[in-house]
């Protein structure tokens, strides 16, 4: 049996149904996402994606360009903005388990993945796994810049082949 887990609920492939992950006040439950659910994500996917992009235009100034202010200020907001929903709205209440997604998942997901790394090691922080967040916070630093400079490093080799730009 198969299963896909995501910070607060395990999709079971086999049966295609949810179920929360442990009883966190956070957990919410959410039914398989039909087409109008992938719909709804990748339009607040798009509305993060252009607020990213606007955020960008807006700190694009030439004193401000050796310091990735646009960055920064995506990052803080994006973090802040996802324990707000995360921390103002648990299990039940006013937001639907949709729409705590279509935030956190489309919007934000979208806007800034800072959050969702600053939301799997705070995760590990309060459910008191030191260890674990250590782990995510290094693994994700050292894989993904390693990546970074990898991939940079390959562009090199591979530009002979692109011909003059």
């Amino acid at each position: 049996m198969a299963s896909i887990e995501s910070p607060t609920q395990r999709l079971d492939s086999s049966t295609s149904q949810t179920t929360p992950v442990g009883r966190s006040r956070y957990a919410f439950e959410m039914k398989s996402p039909g087409l109008v659910d992938l719909a709804l994500l990748a339009a607040a996917g798009a509305a993060g994606t252009l607020a990213r992009f606007g955020v960008s235009v807006l700190c694009d100034r030439p004193a401000l360009r050796d310091v990735p202010l646009g960055t920064f200020l995506v990052n803080a907001t994006g973090c802040l903005v996802f324990g707000i929903v995360l921390g103002s709205f648990p299990d039940r209440g006013p937001v639907s388990p949709q729409a705590k997604w279509l935030m956190l998942t489309g919007f934000l997901g979208a806007f800034t993945t800072f959050s969702a790394f600053s939301f799997e090691v705070g995760r590990a922080l309060h459910q008191g796994h030191v260890l674990s967040a250590a782990f995510i916070i290094v693994a994700n630093n050292i894989v993904g810049i390693g990546g970074f400079l990898v991939g940079w490093r390959l562009s090199g080799f591979l530009a002979p082949l692109r011909g003059p730009v």
